[in-house]
This record gives C-alpha cells, structure tokens and sequence, in this order.
C-alpha cells in the first residue's frame, strides 16, 4: 500500500509539473512615437494613435515644411487594428475650437479618419470636447481611476512644458499606472516632465514597466535660441531607472518627430554608462517585447 501511495504520488508530481505554467501575457507591440499596442490582461489596446504616412504633417520647428512623422508606418493600419478593443489616450492636441487646431502627434488626422468612432476611448477629461467634435461617441474620461473589467488604470496628472505661456497651448498630459492581478505594474509616462509630483507616483506603484516618453521634445521660444522642454529626455530616463531600481524600462517617443532630439544610440551610450543597459528596453519601429 506504501508503495502505491509513493507511485500515485509520484505520478501527480509528474503529470503537474507537465502542465503549462501561467504567465504574464503583457505584450507591447511598439509602433512609432507613442503609438503601441499593448496585450495586457486579456485585454488588447492602442495608444496615442498617429497612424499618417511619413512627412504627412508640417514640422514643429519648422511649420512651413512637412517633416512629421519623420519615419513611415512599420505596420500596415488593417493589421495594427485588428483585435483592438480598446484606445488609451494621455493626451491628443484636439481643441474644442476647430479655429486653434494644429497638427497632433497623439492622435493624428489619420487616427480621427480610421478609427471605428464607437470604439470606446479612454481620455483624461480635458480632452472630451475635442474628440467629441471629432464625432467619437463612446469617450470614456477618466478623472482619477477606472475599471476595464480586472484592470484597474489610475491617472496620473503631469506637466507638459517647462515654461509657464506654454501650458495653456500644449493643455493637459496625463500619465497612467495599469494594475492587474498576475500581471506587471505598468507606468506609462505620457508626454510630462520629470517633475517631484512625477518622481514620487513612480515610487509610490513601484511598477515592474516603466514606459517613458524619452526624447526630449523641445521648442525654441524666443530669437535667442531658448527653448523650452515638453517631454522627458535621456538624463530624466536614467533617472527614472535608479528610482525604481528594479523595473524595465521601456524608452520610446524618439526618431519619430522633428523636435525630438534624443536618439536611440544616445539612450543607449548613457544607459552603458550608468550601469542599466540590462534593464533599459528601447524598442524598434514594430518591434514586439514581452515580459
């Protein structure tokens, strides 16, 4: 009998250790800019959509030459779509008022003209008026946190521009912390400065993902030369990574727009330097990462 206990035992031992484990089905399909699509807890969305073919849109510094999107689509629309239940928006450059509308590298003339407007569109509040003007039906602001089933996104409301005239131009920016059961705490930066407010909500979700928006848009704002800093830069993507010191970093919003000067090697050559090339992520056009 003791024996045949130990052999039924050891037969439950192997047939479990046979099953397929569970994993984390995070996965970030990273398109250009701060396009993505992200697979994260059964659920598959799209982020700031700028969907245009390349030079589609004048430039940021030059408004007179069509320059944006400085690099083409590595995906065709049809493909990048499918499956997409879901669109994440930290911020789109939509005004209510059609007069003050200029080129967005968030959500693109393109993205208005492709997207099912009924597909629901999780936005920061600020930015409802415009996408309704748009025609999208199915907006869904959100304040301060919300609920898609069992993930829970909580925004974060960050600082845009580093110069005080800027503010009410470039509006609101948000950046979003995602949190599921079983998967990895995601913090989505946006398109925000590395401010103390910004500093400690990383701290405080001690997220798995950081995903930054590392390159370091600017404009100029005076005859000197001045410019003003709109988004995070290379130094700030270091720093993130030595404040949570145990999640991946995911660096993008780079090579895509004519005001965005950090580059890829650059990122590199200063993650080697700091010790964090290991943890420092920082995809192609169309590259596939998941964790």
């Amino acid at each position: 009998m003791k024996k045949l206990i130990i052999m039924i035992s050891l037969i439950s031992f192997l047939i479990l250790s046979c099953q397929p484990q569970e994993k984390n089905t995070t996965k970030i399909e990273f398109v250009r800019n701060a396009t993505m699509k992200i697979e994260y807890a059964g659920k598959t969305f799209l982020t700031d959509p700028m969907l245009a073919d390349q030079a589609a849109y004048p430039g940021f510094l030059n408004n007179e030459v069509l320059a944006n999107p400085t690099v083409g689509m590595p995906v065709d629309i049809d493909t990048l779509l499918k499956n997409v239940e879901f669109t994440l928006v930290t911020h789109t450059h939509i005004p209510e008022d059609s007069n003050m509308e200029g080129p967005s590298d968030h959500f693109d003339a393109k993205a208005v003209q492709v997207l099912d407007k009924d597909m629901p569109v999780y936005i920061q509040p600020f930015d409802e008026a415009g996408l309704k003007r748009k025609g999208f039906t199915n907006l869904q602001p959100i304040s301060s946190q919300i609920k898609i089933d069992n993930i829970t996104i909580t925004r974060i409301i960050g600082v845009h521009a580093d110069v005080e005239f800027l503010l009410p131009i470039v509006g609101d920016s948000s950046a979003y912390v995602l949190e599921a059961e079983g998967e990895p705490t995601i913090f989505w930066t946006g398109d925000n400065l590395l401010t103390d407010d910004m500093k400690e909500a990383i701290k405080s979700f001690k997220p798995d993902i950081v995903i930054v928006h590392s390159g370091g848009a600017s404009l100029p704002i005076d005859a000197e030369g001045n410019m003003a800093q709109l988004v995070m830069n290379a130094e700030d993507t270091i720093e993130i990574s030595k404040l949570v010191p145990n999640a991946k970093i995911v660096a993008i919003h780079m090579e895509s727009l004519d005001h965005c000067p950090v580059t890829r090697e650059e990122l590199r050559e200063k993650a080697l330097k700091a010790g964090i090339k290991e943890r420092m992520i920082i995809p192609e056009d169309g590259q596939i990462i998941e964790f």
